[in-house]
């Protein structure tokens, strides 16, 4: 695979057959197989939910740009642990190029809360980010002069925490903020949300100190749905209170059932100290089919879930500090 008048020489389908043949060849059985391309949404191929492929090509159909995300800890994990391997191996041409990429880009270190580093090398420009110790990762390939990575943020060293190292906790250190729900940190969610569902990043400090310290509000469009977040950080970066929506700009409402439903798996993975994500997920998928103007509520733990719906409009569902 190698760059042709801007452009990779690859289709995304032809792409994907070496992927799937690669795989075939080198292991029985043990990795998933990848779809065909025809099947493709908004430039995405779902593996699983929890491992997307997604594609930026030119007029000709030739691929500019590779990128994945995927969830450790899942059955999809391995294929696109190596996936990503053989994509480097294929991109670089002198042995040991790869291992080299691999240790530029300091990938699957899940001793890091969460970090992103990139690299170039023989005219690619590789991107690497991991939250949440490893939990989500994401990467991405694509010709050095383009510098594919385009979430719109503020500048990485505001976002991006330095390595875990446990400290001793001074008697006199800084008092917790009490006002969010404890451990409930959404950045992982926001990172996947840009990459999935286009909503751009967004955090900034918030004009009602006395309620909350940042606030993060954004929203995208795919495939004429809306989405949509509106949250309250603490000073501890914990949630106060959010609300997540989703709304119908030209597509059906069968399509935006089906994204809501997407949607709000994501949000129910945002983890917190006293939260139980199987429950929540369960509450989601039962609820969303009797959402309406009157609230379907849940308290797990310390966090108050409100589900609310107009089929065939929209569906949001707010966050609360239980009482």
């Amino acid at each position: 695979m190698y760059v042709v008048d801007g452009a990779y020489n690859f289709t995304p389908q032809e792409y994907i057959d070496l992927m799937n043949r690669t795989t075939k060849n080198q292991v029985d059985g043990e990795y998933l197989t990848l779809p065909n391309w025809d099947e493709a949404t908004a430039g995405s191929i779902w593996i699983a939910l929890s491992f997307r492929i997604a594609f930026e090509t030119n007029n000709d159909g030739k691929i500019t740009r590779i990128s994945y995300h995927w969830k450790s800890a899942t059955e999809a994990a391995n294929t696109a642990a190596f996936l990503v391997g053989v994509t480097i191996t294929i991109l670089t041409t002198s042995e040991g190029q790869g291992d080299n990429i691999i240790e530029q880009l300091d990938m699957f270190n899940f001793s890091k809360k969460s970090y992103e580093n990139n690299c170039d090398v023989d005219g690619n420009h590789f991107y690497y980010m991991s939250a949440n110790y490893g939990e989500h990762n994401w990467f991405s390939v694509d010709i050095s002069d383009s510098k594919g990575f385009t979430f719109t943020q503020p500048q990485p060293e505001k976002i991006f925490e330095a390595p875990y190292e446990p400290a001793e906790i001074p008697s006199s250190g800084p008092a917790i903020d009490e006002r969010g729900i404890d451990g409930m940190d959404p950045f992982a969610f926001q990172m996947a949300a840009t990459d999935t569902f286009g909503i751009p990043y967004a955090k900034k400090e918030s004009n009602n100190p006395d309620y909350s310290a940042y606030t993060c509000v954004s929203s995208g469009e795919v495939d004429g749905i809306s989405y949509d977040y509106s949250i309250s950080l603490d000073s501890d970066e914990e949630i106060i209170g959010a609300s997540f929506g989703v709304t119908a700009l030209s597509a059906s409402s069968t399509d935006l059932f089906y994204a809501a439903d997407l949607y709000f798996y994501s949000v129910s993975l945002i983890a917190y100290d006293t939260g139980d994500k199987e429950a929540l997920l369960s509450w989601f998928t039962e609820s969303l089919p009797n959402a309406s103007s009157e609230a379907i509520s849940i308290t797990l733990g310390d966090a108050k879930f409100d589900l609310y719906g107009m089929n065939g409009g929209t569906y949001w569902v707010d966050i609360s500090k239980a009482p």
